[in-house]
């Protein structure tokens, strides 16, 4: 794969991530509803390490599974603020 080839695959990638992580933030919208309606608190952090453990089990290269791990406490991280934020906004 040539350097053009590489950073073409790495845009596309991009562009599915930006729509997948538009759609996560709908769905978190959806949990920060559901969480103030029934008085619950954004965080669960047995729910966080479910979802990190799972998504960590996609990922066969073990180098990269760390790296990935960091990634999606970040996005964990982000979908809670967001939450907190929609939940404050309603208030």
């Amino acid at each position: 794969m040539t350097l053009e080839e590489a950073r073409a695959e790495i845009a596309a990638i991009d562009r599915e991530m930006a729509a997948l992580f538009e759609r996560r933030m709908a769905a978190a919208e959806a949990i920060a509803d559901w969480k103030q309606a029934h008085g619950l608190p954004v965080l669960d952090e047995a729910q966080e390490a479910r979802v990190i453990e799972r998504g960590a089990a996609q990922i066969d290269n073990p180098a990269i599974r760390a790296l990935y791990q960091d990634f999606q406490r970040g996005v964990m991280r982000l979908s809670r603020e967001y939450q907190q934020q929609r939940m404050e906004e309603r208030r």
